[in-house]
Protein backbone atom coordinates (compact mmCIF):
# COMPACT_ATOMS: atom_id res chain seq x y z
CA UNK A 1 0.00 0.00 0.00
CA UNK A 2 1.08 3.55 -1.00
CA UNK A 3 1.17 6.65 1.10
CA UNK A 4 -1.19 8.95 -1.68
CA UNK A 5 -1.93 11.94 0.76
CA UNK A 6 0.97 13.88 -0.40
CA UNK A 7 0.82 15.35 -4.01
CA UNK A 8 4.25 15.02 -5.34
CA UNK A 9 6.34 11.92 -6.02
CA UNK A 10 9.82 11.97 -6.59
CA UNK A 11 11.31 8.34 -7.92
CA UNK A 12 14.58 7.86 -8.40
CA UNK A 13 15.47 4.69 -10.42
CA UNK A 14 18.90 2.51 -10.45
CA UNK A 15 21.51 0.50 -8.99
CA UNK A 16 23.77 1.97 -6.11
CA UNK A 17 26.38 -1.09 -7.31
CA UNK A 18 26.62 -0.55 -11.39
CA UNK A 19 28.20 3.17 -10.94
CA UNK A 20 26.73 6.07 -12.81
CA UNK A 21 23.05 3.40 -13.21
CA UNK A 22 22.76 4.99 -9.59
CA UNK A 23 22.41 8.74 -10.43
CA UNK A 24 18.41 8.42 -9.87
CA UNK A 25 18.95 6.75 -6.87
CA UNK A 26 21.13 9.44 -5.46
CA UNK A 27 19.26 12.51 -6.73
CA UNK A 28 16.47 10.96 -5.05
CA UNK A 29 18.30 11.00 -2.19
CA UNK A 30 19.31 14.35 -1.86
CA UNK A 31 15.34 15.71 -2.46
CA UNK A 32 14.58 13.61 0.19
CA UNK A 33 17.20 15.03 2.37
CA UNK A 34 15.64 18.49 1.66
CA UNK A 35 12.19 17.67 3.65
CA UNK A 36 10.16 19.50 1.02
CA UNK A 37 6.66 19.94 2.11
CA UNK A 38 3.97 17.57 0.12
CA UNK A 39 6.76 15.64 -1.47
CA UNK A 40 7.12 11.53 -1.55
CA UNK A 41 10.60 10.24 -1.97
CA UNK A 42 10.59 6.67 -3.44
CA UNK A 43 13.66 4.77 -4.41
CA UNK A 44 15.09 1.82 -5.30
CA UNK A 45 12.46 0.39 -7.39
CA UNK A 46 13.21 -2.47 -9.24
CA UNK A 47 10.05 -2.98 -12.00
CA UNK A 48 8.26 -0.16 -13.94
CA UNK A 49 5.09 -1.42 -13.02
CA UNK A 50 5.47 -0.93 -9.39
CA UNK A 51 5.47 2.48 -10.32
CA UNK A 52 1.74 2.26 -11.54
CA UNK A 53 0.69 2.32 -7.37
CA UNK A 54 2.55 4.99 -7.25
CA UNK A 55 1.06 7.26 -9.48
CA UNK A 56 -2.55 7.35 -7.68
CA UNK A 57 -4.06 10.35 -6.41
CA UNK A 58 -0.62 12.53 -7.49
CA UNK A 59 -0.68 15.76 -8.88
CA UNK A 60 2.92 15.48 -9.70
CA UNK A 61 5.42 12.74 -10.29
CA UNK A 62 9.31 13.09 -10.95
CA UNK A 63 10.85 10.14 -12.15
CA UNK A 64 15.04 10.54 -12.08
CA UNK A 65 16.97 7.22 -14.08
CA UNK A 66 20.20 6.90 -15.81
CA UNK A 67 20.22 7.41 -19.28
CA UNK A 68 22.46 5.55 -22.26
CA UNK A 69 21.43 7.00 -25.80
CA UNK A 70 25.36 8.00 -26.74
CA UNK A 71 25.55 11.26 -25.59
CA UNK A 72 28.38 12.76 -23.92
CA UNK A 73 28.05 11.64 -19.47
CA UNK A 74 25.77 13.94 -17.64
CA UNK A 75 23.54 15.39 -20.30
CA UNK A 76 19.78 15.67 -19.09
CA UNK A 77 17.18 14.42 -20.83
CA UNK A 78 13.54 16.05 -19.58
CA UNK A 79 10.65 14.28 -20.93
CA UNK A 80 6.95 15.59 -19.84
CA UNK A 81 5.45 11.89 -20.63
CA UNK A 82 2.21 12.55 -20.65
CA UNK A 83 3.24 14.94 -24.18
CA UNK A 84 6.18 13.15 -25.37
CA UNK A 85 7.17 9.17 -25.58
CA UNK A 86 9.53 8.42 -23.20
CA UNK A 87 11.88 6.59 -25.33
CA UNK A 88 11.99 3.17 -24.40
CA UNK A 89 15.66 2.20 -25.43
CA UNK A 90 17.40 5.26 -23.90
CA UNK A 91 16.63 3.95 -20.12
CA UNK A 92 17.25 0.23 -20.87
CA UNK A 93 20.35 -0.21 -22.36
CA UNK A 94 22.29 -1.33 -19.47
CA UNK A 95 18.72 -1.30 -17.57
CA UNK A 96 18.30 -4.65 -14.68
CA UNK A 97 13.93 -3.30 -14.29
CA UNK A 98 12.13 -5.84 -15.92
CA UNK A 99 9.87 -3.42 -17.41
CA UNK A 100 11.56 -0.28 -18.27
CA UNK A 101 9.91 3.61 -17.01
CA UNK A 102 8.86 4.10 -20.80
CA UNK A 103 7.00 0.87 -20.45
CA UNK A 104 5.57 1.44 -17.57
CA UNK A 105 4.71 5.04 -18.70
CA UNK A 106 2.78 3.26 -21.66
CA UNK A 107 0.85 0.69 -19.50
CA UNK A 108 -0.50 3.56 -17.06
CA UNK A 109 -1.38 5.20 -19.90
CA UNK A 110 -3.75 2.53 -21.52
CA UNK A 111 -4.92 1.75 -17.96
CA UNK A 112 -5.68 5.34 -17.42
CA UNK A 113 -3.66 5.31 -14.03
CA UNK A 114 -1.40 8.50 -14.85
CA UNK A 115 -0.57 11.44 -12.08
CA UNK A 116 -2.01 15.24 -13.46
CA UNK A 117 2.13 16.01 -14.74
CA UNK A 118 4.63 13.44 -15.37
CA UNK A 119 8.12 14.26 -16.13
CA UNK A 120 10.96 11.86 -16.63
CA UNK A 121 14.80 13.07 -16.11
CA UNK A 122 17.53 11.00 -17.89
CA UNK A 123 20.72 11.42 -16.81
CA UNK A 124 23.19 10.25 -19.42
CA UNK A 125 26.16 7.94 -17.71
CA UNK A 126 29.15 7.53 -18.35
CA UNK A 127 30.11 4.23 -16.89
CA UNK A 128 27.74 1.22 -16.35
CA UNK A 129 30.75 -1.20 -14.55
CA UNK A 130 30.37 -2.78 -11.31
CA UNK A 131 31.24 0.25 -8.60
CA UNK A 132 29.58 2.49 -6.32
CA UNK A 133 30.52 6.28 -7.91
CA UNK A 134 29.09 8.35 -10.20
CA UNK A 135 31.81 9.96 -12.47
CA UNK A 136 31.95 13.63 -11.74
CA UNK A 137 29.81 14.35 -15.17
CA UNK A 138 26.90 12.91 -13.77
CA UNK A 139 27.38 13.47 -10.03
CA UNK A 140 27.22 17.74 -11.34
CA UNK A 141 23.90 16.34 -14.06
CA UNK A 142 22.44 15.30 -10.51
CA UNK A 143 23.17 18.49 -8.52
CA UNK A 144 21.19 20.10 -11.86
CA UNK A 145 18.50 17.49 -12.05
CA UNK A 146 18.00 18.65 -7.99
CA UNK A 147 17.99 21.86 -8.38
CA UNK A 148 15.14 21.50 -11.50
CA UNK A 149 12.63 19.43 -9.69
CA UNK A 150 13.13 22.20 -6.31
CA UNK A 151 12.48 25.00 -8.93
CA UNK A 152 9.54 22.91 -10.35
CA UNK A 153 7.99 22.09 -6.77
CA UNK A 154 8.16 25.55 -5.93
CA UNK A 155 6.35 26.39 -9.11
CA UNK A 156 3.83 24.22 -8.42
CA UNK A 157 3.45 25.18 -4.46
CA UNK A 158 2.73 28.99 -6.05
CA UNK A 159 -0.18 27.80 -8.04
CA UNK A 160 -1.67 25.47 -5.35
Amino acid sequence: MTDSSKPILVAGIGNDYRSDDGAGLEAVRRIRGMNINNVKTLEGVSDGTSLIEYFANRKFVFIIDAANSNAAGGVIHRFDALKDAVPVEMLTNFSTHSINIGQAIELAKALKQLPDSLIVFGIEGNNFENGAELSPEVVQAVDNVVELIKLEIEAYDRCE
